[in-house]
């Protein structure tokens, strides 16, 4: 905002709440969500009260907040737990969690659907959040052969059995989780 006034007028600058008052009018830097105030600059150096004997620019200047993220491995296990991160920088590096019997497929903004994170993902969340992983199971097929001269098995192929599943075969019954 352009602003003239008279050789010679003061002007107050107050660095830590972001207010010029300059001419009888005070003058607000407005903080958008995620910054924080960082100081009135004249010409690229603090600025100082003083009285107007030149053209001045005066510059509000703001600093993008830290918040911390937390890893949520959603039944997982995961190092680090947490991380600091940069409204409006990168993530950057996320850990990688294991739990044993699944595959993981990302870091998300909930435990369930949410939108998907990654290190080149754009923090925009201006506070301290969670990010959790998500999974998915680990299947397998299993087929099972019979002795060819004593008999046939059925079903010969069990398939989609998730991981940890006990499969018991007797010698006339195939038993998956208690289901015969």
């Amino acid at each position: 905002q352009l602003v003239t006034v008279d050789y010679g007028t003061t002007y107050t600058v107050d660095n830590t709440n972001g207010t010029i008052v300059l001419g009888g009018t005070t003058y607000t830097a407005v903080v958008n969500s995620g910054y924080s105030f960082g100081g009135w600059t004249d010409s690229g150096s603090t600025a100082v009260s003083g009285t107007i004997t030149a053209n001045k620019t005066f510059t509000a200047n703001f600093t993008p907040n830290n918040y911390t993220v937390t890893f949520d491995a959603n039944g997982g296990t995961v190092s680090p737990t947490s991380k600091t991160v940069t409204y409006n920088d990168w993530y950057g590096q996320l850990p990688t969690p294991t739990y044993v019997g699944h595959t993981f497929t990302g870091w998300y903004t909930e435990q369930t659907g949410g939108t998907q994170v990654t290190s080149g993902t754009t923090v925009t969340t201006a506070s301290n959040h969670t990010l959790w992983a998500h999974w998915d199971d680990i299947v397998f097929t299993v087929t099972i052969y019979p002795d060819p001269f004593v008999g046939t098995v059925s079903p010969s192929t069990v398939q989609n059995v998730p991981y940890g599943t006990v499969i018991t075969v007797s010698s006339n019954t195939l038993d998956i989780n208690g289901t015969t």
